[in-house]
């Protein structure tokens, strides 16, 4: 048994509200139809605070294998992505991204504790290498920004490989949001690593 969590990060079309009877049930259709997968875990989902247009789904499994053989229905698999698509802002290059974290990954000890903690802002530093570095600077520039965020007492999670070389994701979990700004963690960072997406979220549990 393989468990995973996947990442999903959208870009809604500006101005969508989710509360709207169209959207929100285009919204628990995709939902309901995820949820109630053989071997679906935990949805931990939200809109970003800081860049509304951002929307995260973090998906656990109980195998990558149910999850593989929920992406071969066609049809329930379809029900939901279209739902989602439909409010999606398309025209954008990186509308949609999807990454898999390992099961090393100690991003699904937050996910397996979460529900005790639905009062906290996730903080997502999705990181990449920038053109031209090396993948040890790289390493090293999120293992000093992990290692600093800690000294400041911040809970952070993550920052292990995903699938492709030159990139990881942070979490970083706390009652008020982020205490550390942006542009200190990239002074933190320096050349190693960039900030290529962002966001501040109080998820909401799908069970």
């Amino acid at each position: 048994m393989t468990k995973i969590c996947e990442v999903t990060v959208l870009y809604l079309k500006p101005g969508t509200d989710l509360s709207s009877p169209e959207n929100h049930a285009k919204y628990t259709t995709g939902i309901k139809t995820l949820t109630s997968q053989p071997g679906f875990q935990l949805l931990q989902e939200g809109r970003s605070k800081t860049e509304e247009e951002l929307l995260v789904w973090l998906t656990d499994w109980n195998d990558l294998l149910d999850h593989e053989t929920f992406m071969a229905k066609s049809e329930p698999y379809s029900k939901m992505v279209d739902a989602l698509l439909s409010m999606c802002d398309t025209e954008r290059e990186d509308f949609l991204e999807i990454k898999h974290l390992p099961p090393t990954s100690s991003f699904l000890d937050v996910t397996m504790t979460g529900t005790q903690y639905g009062n906290l802002m996730t903080t997502m530093l999705w990181l990449r290498i920038p053109e031209g570095g090396s993948l040890g600077q790289f390493a090293a520039a999120v293992k000093r920004l992990r290692r600093e965020l800690e000294h400041r007492g911040q809970a952070v999670t993550g920052g292990g490989p995903v699938e492709t070389p030159g990139e990881a994701i942070l979490f970083i979990q706390s009652r008020e949001g982020p205490l550390v700004e942006k542009e200190e963690i990239a002074r933190i960072l320096g050349h190693g690593a960039n900030i290529s997406r962002s966001g501040v979220f109080k998820l909401s549990y799908n069970t």
